[in-house]
């Protein structure tokens, strides 16, 4: 993506457990903060160059924060291959064959963990 600012509007119901995010800008964390109850508008990034592409992915540490809470050792996180620019559907989402191998990246996991 492209542009100068970037704000994310980012609803959060759940006030059972905390629920934490990092921002990740060109694979560098940019940000980690608790997501508080309700819609909250977020700056993602602001104050950058207009022409110069950005690789930007949001991430939610629910898995950790419920793992820590509820003592799970079984919890993982899995991160997924990142989608590649010829790889994209329609309003900038991942397309069917970014799909297609997220599918099989998961099943491969999976099959790891999975005996028998």
């Amino acid at each position: 993506m492209t542009g100068t600012e970037l704000y994310a509007d980012i609803e959060h119901a759940c006030s059972l457990y905390e629920n934490w995010i990092d921002v990740e800008v060109d694979g560098a964390v940019t940000q980690h903060f608790m997501l508080p109850v309700g819609r909250n508008r977020v700056c993602i990034f602001r104050g950058m160059e207009r022409d110069e592409m950005k690789h930007v992915r949001i991430i939610r540490d629910a898995v950790e924060t419920y793992a820590s809470e509820t003592k799970d050792v079984h919890m993982r996180y899995l991160s997924l291959t990142d989608t590649a620019p010829d790889e994209m559907g329609s309003r900038e989402h991942p397309g069917l064959v970014a799909h297609a191998r997220a599918a099989r990246e998961i099943v491969s996991v999976l099959r790891e963990r999975i005996p028998g």
